[in-house]
């Protein structure tokens, strides 16, 4: 179909009309009778937009008289179902369904609109059914094994992707990616002093009992200018009676290598009144490894006169001048409780630098208070980093770090990795500026809104280095980063346009308000904007044919298998039912569609 075809040609009465399309189309115009009030929607969403053609699927109007009415196709993009797509990830030995689908080109890391087939394709999923299914009634049969990733390799040339499960020895079922042992504690951790704005607050750091003069270690992971320490003391929530176990007074000492130390001197803090007091100590000094070390029981190192035999701090923060460094880690030799937090991966978007993959996954942990199907809770964002070699990745060689990117000001919750845009040269970017542009959203409510931050691709893992858009300039903390875009999805896209109409500039794919049927986009004129209005363009089918409580979620483009006129959007059907799960599998798989463009 062209811009200016007659999507269809209607029959209208004098006043109020209701004009109901077959599916959602960009209409320019209404040609015939003389109309007023025109408005456009998709189902119940107001769409309409002044001086440009208008998402639709129901348009309501007042015509001055009666007569013909025809509804006229505007540009933009028109949506398909891509069955060839959907049917080469309905596979059924092993893997049988999974959600995610992240892709990255292993050959070279281009990423770019308009390549030929001629490199292996990457494909992530997150949680992962592995079993059997009967094809003649579509039940799952038990038992299901869900690791939480998995991947599969479409290799060049090829047209079927090949999936992989980890199964480790004896042929148990596991997650490729699992998080480090170092981030899967609970207890009284040293970890505790450095993670702000949490979700839940954390309760500091206690030493084992009767440990004397135990040492806290903190790495900035290189070496950096600081001008002074906020530390808060001891105390636990709701019992000032703790903060007896606050540090009284204290050495410090910096290092470059651990092996030559110079020391600070000692110190003396205050005990805690409340949670919130904060003491400064200028330092002045450049250096990669800070050590705190308190002095013995019977030298005042605490504020404890009952032999109870603890030390403790609440938090500790690095400052250069009024900003604060957040890409700090800190351990202890000496700590009273610790145990596994039985924490899991769940993969976002990444990006190919060099000869490796980098992802950015959500670090997640189970809560039992959330409705059934999302029993879950994020915890904090890591960063993964995985080698590739001969178009293959290597996920036992994996290192992992964690990142300060997952946070909270007061109710409203930021974290980042959701869509990664590599504007580099390997990425095949139509104007390299060497950036890789990192996007997540703020949530507040429920409802999310994008935002972004970038480094440069040598320093993607120094994150005291990474600058976030607040509107106008990059600044350092990414509190301050602006919106974007309103109505993202948790999980999406943000492409280049190389080639076409829209050429230079930035395409935004996503699910309109996370788990609707609606799948909308927004084009950018820079990778930060200002994006348009989103545009509705597709609703899933998937949850009214399966009725129950299916639902769809996390559109997203795959560039490297596309072209610029022809956008390939994957996304995710799944049930908060585990039964209606089981007894239909073929709502848990990937979907495909087609943004086709009109009008050239």
């Amino acid at each position: 179909m062209d811009a200016g075809t007659i999507i269809k040609t209607f029959e209208v009465k004098q006043g109020s009309n209701e004009l109901n399309l077959d599916g959602i189309y960009p209409v320019e115009t209404l040609k015939g009778v003389k109309t007023k009030h025109i408005r456009y929607y998709v189902d119940a969403i107001e769409t309409t937009k002044e001086g440009k053609p208008s998402y639709a699927n129901r348009i309501l109007v007042e015509c001055r008289e009666a007569g013909s009415l025809d509804v006229v196709l505007g540009e933009g993009y028109l949506a398909f179902k891509d069955e060839e797509w959907t049917a080469r990830f309905r596979y059924r030995d092993r893997w049988c369904g999974g959600d995610g689908i992240y892709s990255f080109n292993l050959t070279n890391g281009n990423d770019a609109f308009d390549q030929n087939n001629e490199s292996t394709q990457l494909f992530v999923f997150g949680d992962t059914l592995v079993g059997r299914v009967d094809e003649e009634d579509k039940h799952r049969f038990e038992p299901i094994a869900m690791p939480n990733n998995s991947f599969a390799y479409l290799d060049k040339g090829k047209k079927d992707p090949r999936f992989n499960v980890n199964t480790i020895d004896h042929g148990t079922v596991e997650a490729f990616f699992s998080i480090d042992d170092s981030y899967n504690k609970n207890g009284t951790l040293a970890s505790h002093l450095i993670t702000y704005d949490a979700s839940s607050r954390l309760q500091g750091w206690l030493s084992g009992y009767d440990r004397d003069r135990p040492a806290v270690m903190f790495d900035l992971h290189e070496k950096k200018h600081v001008t002074h320490l906020s530390i808060s003391n001891y105390m636990y929530e709701g019992q000032p009676e703790t903060a007896v176990r606050g540090i009284r007074k204290f050495t410090c000492r910096v290092s470059d290598d651990k092996q030559r130390w110079d020391d600070l001197g000692t110190f003396e803090l205050n005990k805690a009144k409340t949670i919130g007091d904060k003491e400064t100590f200028d330092v002045n000094r450049s250096f990669r490894y800070l050590e705190i070390r308190p002095l013995s029981f019977k030298n005042e190192g605490n504020y404890d006169e009952t032999g109870e035999g603890l030390f403790g701090l609440n938090k500790v923060r690095f400052y250069d001048q009024d900003r604060q460094y957040l890409d700090v880690w800190a351990e202890a030799d000496s700590t009273l409780l610790t145990s596994s937090a039985d924490r899991w991966i769940w993969l976002q978007d990444g990006v190919v630098t060099d000869d490796s993959l980098t992802f950015f996954p959500f670090v997640v942990e189970q809560d039992l208070t959330q409705p059934e199907g999302l029993q879950f809770k994020v915890s904090g964002i890591n960063a993964i980093t995985v080698p590739i070699e001969d178009g293959r990745i290597f996920p036992k060689q994996a290192s992992q770090k964690r990142t300060p990117f997952f946070f909270f000001d007061d109710d409203k919750e930021y974290n980042f990795g959701g869509a990664v845009m590599a504007n580099t040269k390997q990425a095949g970017a139509h104007g390299p500026d060497g950036f890789v542009y990192v996007y997540g959203y703020t949530s507040e409510k429920g409802f999310r809104r994008m935002i972004a931050g970038r480094v440069k691709k040598d320093d993607l893992l120094s994150f005291d280095d990474w600058r976030f858009f607040d509107g106008k300039d990059w600044v350092a903390d990414p509190k301050n980063a602006k919106p974007l875009l309103d109505h993202i999805s948790c999980e999406f896209s943000v492409s280049p346009i190389k080639k076409g109409k829209h050429k230079g500039k930035y395409l935004a794919v996503f699910t309109y308000d996370t788990d609707t049927p609606y799948i909308a986009y927004a084009l950018g004129e820079s990778p930060v904007g200002p994006f348009e209005e989103p545009n509705i363009v597709y609703k899933a089918p998937e949850p009214a044919i399966h009725g129950g409580q299916c639902y769809s979620y996390n559109a997203k483009a795959h560039p490297q298998v596309s072209s610029s006129d022809n956008v390939l959007v994957s996304y995710n059907t799944n049930t908060y039912s585990f039964e209606q799960n089981m007894a239909n599998h073929e709502i848990y798989n990937p979907r495909f569609i087609r943004l086709r463009i009109i009008g050239g």
